[in-house]
């Protein structure tokens, strides 16, 4: 069985705090090497590198086709943001709310996600390779069409979660909740387990298991 995959660590931008020079690029739509505290932010925004993002409202942010490379995300909120065609490297998302946060079409290389909840949201299409999800709440999200390539899902919520037309590799669900999640058999290769989410996994699947299934 493969061992997990190393999600690398995204660079952080060489300052102490967020400066004029950085509230500047913001409104210019390119941000490097800022910390930003606790700002509502929107104006449309083409790319952020090697920045910080703590506690700010990204609610009213056009983010549609950015470039995020060397991110980090802390308590911020994405609720129905969308980042559909979005490019984003090494970027870590950690405490975010994201209900609804459209990631269609994205193109996520080492994304690392930490207790955040992304309920509804919508990954249609998507590419996500060397991404990891830790004791997050993806309940209901789509992943109708994407592909995932090395990606772990730790102790996750993914109740109702759909995966239809998904074409997945070396995926590992281990410790995730998979209670009404949507897999296509074909999935089975490629997903990783342990045997108490079994029943789920097949459920989902549709296959009915004498005895556990109503």
């Amino acid at each position: 069985m493969p061992g997990p995959v190393e999600i690398p660590k995204p660079e952080p931008p060489d300052v102490e705090e967020a400066d004029c020079a950085g509230l500047r690029a913001v409104e210019t739509g390119s941000v490097e090497d800022s910390v930003l505290d606790g700002l509502p932010i929107a104006t449309p925004i083409e790319s952020l590198t090697r920045c910080v993002l703590r506690g700010c409202d990204l609610r009213q942010c056009r983010l549609a086709g950015a470039r995020l490379r060397d991110v980090i995300l802390d308590r911020c909120d994405l609720s129905n943001v969308s980042l559909a065609g979005a490019s984003l490297t090494r970027v870590v998302m950690s405490g975010c709310k994201g209900v609804g946060l459209d990631l269609g079409e994205a193109i996520a290389t080492s994304l690392d996600v930490r207790d955040s909840g992304f309920k509804l949201a919508t990954l249609i299409g998507a590419r996500l390779d060397r991404c990891r999800f830790t004791e997050s709440d993806l309940g209901e999200v789509d992943f109708d069409g994407a592909t995932l390539d090395g990606v772990t899902f730790s102790s996750c919520r993914l109740a109702g979660a759909r995966f239809p037309r998904a074409r997945l590799s070396r995926v590992d669900l281990r410790g995730s909740e998979l209670a009404g999640a949507l897999f296509e058999p074909a999935a089975l290769p490629s997903i990783t387990i342990t045997p108490v989410q079994a029943p789920d996994l097949l459920a989902a699947m549709g296959v009915r298991i004498e005895g556990l299934s109503p």
